[in-house]
């Protein structure tokens, strides 16, 4: 049995990252989609992301929001996060980053329908991305422990780490540490109560072999858990930079970030891949059932190994009126302040977090956040699967995704596992599962680590009989025999079932018949040979990584 401490550490992996998740906020829907009325399009909402406002500032600082949010005793709320420097604080209306990811969510528009082979024409139904309800990680990554002690005030107290108290802001009572010692730091983070497993520190080394600072927050004695509110950093500096490497530390696969980018003009990705999604390869169900835009923005972001950031959106600041007064007059002085907005999205897993990206300015032009899908063939609405065999399923660099009985499911290349995982744009409201592939020797901690058994996340009976069980980073994950494919169990783990026929991501997402299915705009010299060549992998992305199954030794 876990610990009370470690059990929220466990859970809160689930979501990315230890126990961050964004505050409901009241133009939310309780379902997956808004009911937006007649001519408003429904809204999907995503799950499992995370979140960054950047403000780049005309006197040479940067200003960085976090949204954090809490469920347990406010005794045990312990955050903290890498900064380059002791960081000017001040609190933000819960609402802001909501507002904003509304106000700048990409759109399908006009998706042409059809009956089996009679055309109906084009449906005026829009479908926009927005994360809204659903809970969301907080970026910068943070590591969120359990710590029912406080924080140390004394320098000397844990020499060689210096420890630096910050006045109190809003319910938060900072800290800032800051060692040349990695493991003196990390031995400190332990003692404090931070859950650091010997498979975390190298990230943590990371930080403090760069020379980056600790902030680390508690909540004030007279305050409780609903008083929590979204952090501003304010830095010197002029780069826009986010800590993904430590976010590897317990980030489910494929985990959407979305950076918004305030500043003078429109920001690219530094050293990252930059991408336009291209409207031939979306499709999504009028009927409200969902879309395929955050599969192929998974598999095409895997095609450059995940080192990609698509823009969705730049221009000016714009969001709809909710009657949150509070936070609509901050994000109105935001577009004050700064004439243009960008929005920046992709998707990684832990093990495509090698490297922190950073963002620049560009002199590209403005994009709009509405895609026009009017001239794509239709969607045939009479279908039962709309989206085809795999529907919105993304299996995985290297794997095929499988028709089963059951649904969609994962056939995962040798040396990955299948997880049962929170799927994104879900139909019918939060925590709907899917299952994709997870990379077996990305493995940061244990059931034992986290105050259970060794093995503990598998319990007999999960994966079938044509299947093995491996517990990886604490949770259940899949080995199926030749011939199986892995699909939503019925108790919190993937299940082997029979696979009926496969499908490569390019046959299951987009018919297989298309071209390159973005098109690469301005590159930082860095990257342009890499977004000349894209194009070409992600065409022979699939012969070049397989369709090779699983052959376990008996």
């Amino acid at each position: 049995m876990l610990s009370p401490c470690h059990s929220t550490v466990l859970a809160a992996a689930l979501l990315g990252l230890g126990g961050l998740v964004s505050p409901q906020i009241a133009l939310a829907c309780g379902g997956a989609f808004c009911s937006g009325g007649t001519f408003t399009p429904p809204v999907p909402v995503e799950q499992n992301s995370e979140r960054i406002l950047f403000e780049v500032n005309p006197d040479d600082t940067v200003s960085t929001t976090v949204e954090i949010s809490y469920t347990g005793a406010p005794e045990s709320f312990a955050w903290v996060v890498p900064v380059p420097d002791t960081p000017g604080l001040d609190i933000v209306p819960a609402e802001v980053l909501a507002l904003l990811d509304d106000g700048t969510a990409p759109s399908l528009n006009s998706q042409p329908t059809r009956c089996g082979s009679r055309r109906i024409g084009c449906s005026s139904v829009g479908t926009s991305f927005a994360s809204l309800a659903l809970p969301v990680v907080a970026a910068p990554t943070a590591i969120l422990g359990c710590s029912d002690m406080a924080l140390l005030s004394s320098p000397s107290a844990y020499d060689p780490v210096t420890v630096e108290v910050i006045d109190r802001v809003g319910p938060y009572e900072p800290t800032v540490v800051s060692s040349d010692d990695p493991q003196a730091l990390i031995d400190w983070l332990n003692t404090e109560g931070y859950f650091i497993s010997e498979g975390m520190e190298p990230y943590v080394a990371h930080y403090v072999s760069g020379g980056s600072k600790f902030l680390a927050m508690k909540l004030a004695p007279d305050v409780g858990v609903s008083d929590i509110a979204p952090i501003r950093m304010t830095y010197a500096g002029d780069t826009p930079q986010i800590p993904l490497v430590l976010t590897a530390v317990a980030a489910e696969p494929e985990m959407a970030i979305t950076a918004f980018i305030a500043g003078p003009s429109r920001y690219r990705a530094g050293n990252y891949a930059n991408l336009l999604m291209d409207p031939a390869w979306l499709r999504f169900d009028p009927s409200g059932v969902g879309s395929n835009y955050y599969a192929v923005a998974s598999w095409l972001a895997d095609g450059v190994g995940g080192r990609a950031f698509f823009t969705e959106y730049s221009g000016p600041v714009t969001f709809a009126s909710f009657g949150l007064f509070e936070a609509e007059d901050w994000v109105r002085a935001l577009g004050q302040r700064h004439p243009t907005i960008t929005r920046l999205y992709t998707r990684l897993s832990g093990w495509e977090m090698t490297e922190d990206p950073y963002f620049e300015p560009t002199e590209a032009g403005p994009i709009v956040a509405a895609i026009d899908l009017s001239a794509n063939e239709p969607v045939d609405t009479c279908q039962d699967r709309v989206l085809g065999p795999c529907g919105a399923t993304y299996c995985g660099p290297g794997a095929m995704c499988a028709d089963t009985l059951s649904g969609p499911a994962c056939v995962c290349p040798e040396g990955w596992a299948a997880r049962e995982v929170s799927a994104v744009g879900a139909a019918r409201g939060a925590g709907i599962p899917d299952v994709t592939c997870q990379l077996m020797d990305h493995e940061l901690f244990t059931s034992d680590e986290l105050g259970g058994d060794a093995g503990s996340a598998c319990v007999p009976g999960m994966c079938g009989t044509e299947g093995e069980c491996l517990d990886l980073n604490g949770f259940p994950t899949c080995l199926c025999d030749d011939g199986f494919a892995a699909a939503v169990g019925f108790n919190g783990a993937p299940t082997c079932v029979e696979a009926l026929q496969l499908y490569s991501p390019e046959e299951a997402l987009v018919g297989g018949d298309k071209g390159v299915g973005f098109a690469a705009h301005e590159a930082s010299p860095s990257r342009r040979r890499t977004e000349v060549l894209v194009g070409l992998l992600i065409v022979m992305l699939p012969g070049l990584l397989g369709s090779r199954r699983r052959r376990r030794e008996r």
